[in-house]
């Protein structure tokens, strides 16, 4: 991480507060329409990009039906101010044929590593999900361009017949 800029750093951060909308958003669905137990872990912040591996989250939040077996859910959402992150679907999913799913270096340091993934749409009206353990196997590595760094670096990704896509009102409503 030594080496990257105030700016990159800034820019990081900005992203990660702005990120606590969605998680927040996708916790009272969980909790008020599907009666889960939701739980988060403390975050920080790091003042230098330097010191941003002692201030890594344990995950976006967790969730339960009894309390005590939990599952980790990482949960994104695309594209601010990009409308062509307003997919509602597979057929509109703008990065055909892949599902990005983290970078490879982010992934392969998480533990426990996250039981699934929930991206949203920009409006947050729609979602594709991944099941970590049921797609693993399938995820491929690609180089691509870090949109914060601007470098490029390698990121997981897998085939969308591996991704369920759905509404959120769905979610809301205990279709799903």
């Amino acid at each position: 991480m030594a080496g990257k800029s105030v700016a990159t750093h800034q820019a990081f951060l900005d992203g990660l507060r702005k990120s606590h909308r969605a998680v927040w958003f996708v916790a009272r669905i969980l909790w008020t329409c599907d009666q889960l137990y939701v739980k988060f872990h403390p975050h920080s912040e790091a003042a230098r990009w330097e010191d941003a591996a002692q201030h890594s989250d344990d995950g976006d939040l967790y969730y339960s039906r009894d309390g005590i077996t939990w599952t980790r859910l990482e949960v994104k959402r695309l594209g601010e101010n990009n409308k062509a992150c307003n997919f509602t679907s597979a057929q509109d999913w703008p990065f055909k044929p892949h599902f990005i799913v983290d970078s490879q270096p982010k992934f392969d340091k998480k533990d426990p590593v996250p039981d699934l993934y929930l991206v949203l749409n920009q409006p947050m009206t729609h979602y594709g999900k991944i099941v970590v353990p049921r797609s693993r196997e399938a995820w491929y590595v690609q180089p691509r361009l870090d949109p914060l760094t601007k470098q490029e670096e390698n990121f997981y990704l897998c085939n969308l017949q591996h991704v369920t896509f759905g509404s959120v009102e769905d979610i809301a409503n205990g279709k799903t």
